[in-house]
């Protein structure tokens, strides 16, 4: 979704006539009722795992949390912009041009307490400036040791007005990427290491490998570790056309995920992943135990006295200069937090399609036997919600696709997924209401990001434990619109909730009498005055006909009686 079709075509208010006693007294009431209803609230509102998903207008962007280690699914919009210099990147129609995120997404990050030392992993769920515009910004901030995105180039889209800025985001994010010495993944196999930018091949030591919950993996220093795909045992070095992995989107591919230094020496393991080099080699970045990487080119004649891991390909015709990733498995751990890729998929390389949210990458997270899916841009174009939804069952918290507009989230997928929370990236009037019938029928509190963020909101935050999932919103009672009736529906700690009374609506007023929804098309009788609200729920001045008699209103909205009046046109 381009956020330059996205526009705030709802008003949101919030509910701020305190003289209302009735209506304090029934927020008060809700209030204590839901806290008492989750005696957890207060210990589970502390926990330390946590999806936040910032209130940006259009954009998405998640921060996933546990036991102080951190990790993100898309960052939402940035400035940066082709001007149209580069014939690779040319400023096309539809292109966003500023209306960025990128500062506010990273002063969030750092005031959750996310550094350089302890961010693991950014998720691109696909190549879409609304979700990973700022990517480069992130990763330069924050360094995450492995970045997720689904590889991208112009020919896998079919419909020329679709490119937009996709290969420029997409191309700044890899940069960035290789620049902090990340390792790019941009294909999934369950059978792939799970951290392929750590050392996971046997030299012929004793090493190993074991996880710290964290997404490291640590050496026990005995010098050992399991299997190494491009090695014999022997010591010798097998020839890389014999690899699986060769021509795969039928292109010729060799493995420089990792390899050996010469057994000989006693140096031990080393890794590397192949990076792109504008002067025409590959370079095998060698990861050592120091901190910084170490940089040794080579040819690709030079390539084939490396040892190969057999899951790590990067795609020989994309080279030299072009951006090389490799292969991991979608499924990995972040602290307590199970972390799973889906709708992954390559078909769309050889059967180019409209968008390239028909590829787009969700994201499930799970702890405590509760989880949350993060829909990216995911539709049901050909059937991958039909999937999903036999996939993922129910789900507690759901980031809804494609910022709730009608090409996502069917109500049969909603039906099927049931969240007890639902957040969207856009304002209110944008979901359809077919979907928000659904979602009032399972009880669901939904969120969106426009309210929230006029609310004062930067993130709503789901926390998980042990005894399930919190919601930290905005705590404010505000009314929402749409096109359609009920025009307004009053909304609390995301659960529909009754008003009474007068409620600001802009420089209107809308009427409560104990519903959500207010009142359409009416009289109201108040403190001895008449007043009528028409059938968008707004209050009438001036002249209201109420379809047998007209009636004068004053600037008040109070129904004027007795003497002669002139309005302008003539006395009455």
């Amino acid at each position: 979704m381009r956020t330059t079709a996205l526009f705030l075509r709802g008003r949101f208010f919030l509910a701020s006539r305190v003289a209302l006693a009735k209506a304090a007294l029934l927020f008060a009431t809700l209030c204590a009722a839901l806290l008492f209803a989750a005696p957890a609230y207060a210990e589970e509102a502390s926990s330390d795992d946590k999806v936040h998903i910032m209130t940006l207008e259009g954009s998405d962007a998640i921060i996933i949390e546990s036991n102080g280690v951190f990790g993100m699914v898309d960052s939402g919009e940035d400035d940066d912009y082709p001007d149209g210099s580069d014939p690779r990147y040319p400023l096309r129609p539809g292109i966003t041009q500023g209306h960025g995120h990128q500062d506010e997404v990273v002063a969030y990050m750092r005031s959750i307490g996310v550094t350089e030392d302890n961010f693991d992993f950014y998720i691109g769920t696909h190549p879409h400036s609304d979700h990973i515009g700022s990517a480069d910004e992130v990763i330069r901030a924050f360094h995450p040791k492995r970045v997720y995105v689904p590889e991208y180039k112009d020919e896998y889209i079919s419909y020329d007005p679709a490119l937009w800025d996709n290969r420029y985001v997409y191309d700044r994010m890899i940069e960035a990427a290789y620049e902090v010495g990340a390792t790019v993944i941009w294909g999934l196999d369950p059978s792939a290491p799970a951290f392929p930018e750590m050392p996971d091949a046997d030299l012929g030591g004793n090493s190993e490998l074991e996880g710290d919950g964290s997404g490291n993996v640590e050496d026990d220093g005995s010098g050992s570790s399991d299997g190494l795909g491009g090695s014999n045992g022997s010591g010798e070095v097998d020839d890389p056309s014999d690899s699986d992995n060769i021509g795969q989107a039928g292109q010729d591919s060799v493995d420089l995920n990792s390899f050996a230094e010469d057994e000989a020496d006693g140096e031990g393991a080393a890794e590397a992943y192949a990076l792109g080099d504008p002067n025409g080699s590959w370079a095998g970045r060698l990861i050592e135990d120091g901190p910084e990487p170490q940089h040794d080119p080579v040819t690709l004649d030079e390539a084939a006295g490396l040892d190969f891991q057999r899951n790590d390909i990067a795609a020989a015709s994309d080279m030299p200069g072009g951006p090389v990733g490799t292969i991991g498995n979608p499924r990995f751990m972040l602290g307590d937090f199970s972390i799973e890729i889906m709708n992954y998929g390559d078909d769309y390389k050889t059967t180019p399609v409209a968008d390239a949210n028909w590829f787009s990458w969700g994201v499930k997270v799970s702890a405590y036997g509760k989880a949350a899916f993060l829909a990216g841009d995911i539709g049901n174009y050909d059937g991958d919600e039909d999937r999903l939804a036999v996939q993922l069952g129910h789900v507690d918290v759901l980031k809804m696709g494609h910022h709730g507009l009608s090409t996502s989230s069917t109500p049969e997928y909603l039906s099927a997924l049931a969240p007890d929370y639902a957040m969207w990236t856009s304002d209110y009037a944008t979901l359809p209401s077919d979907r928000l019938d659904v979602l009032n029928e399972l009880g669901t509190r939904v969120w969106n990001s426009a309210s929230s963020a006029l609310a004062g909101c930067d993130a709503v935050v789901f926390s998980f434990g042990a005894s399930g999932v919190v919601a930290e919103g905005p705590d404010e009672a505000v009314v929402e619109e749409r096109d359609e009736s009920p025009f307004w529906t009053a909304y609390q700690c995301g659960a529909k909730t009754p008003l009474s009374g007068w409620v600001a609506a802009g420089d209107s007023w809308l009427w409560f009498d104990g519903s959500s929804h207010a009142v359409e098309n009416s009289w109201v009788s108040y403190r001895g005055s008449w007043y009528y609200v028409g059938e968008d729920a707004l209050m009438r001045t001036g002249w209201v006909s109420d379809g047998s008699a007209w009636y004068l209103m004053d600037s008040s909205g109070r129904m004027m009686s007795g003497g002669w009046v002139n309005d302008g046109t003539g006395w009455y």
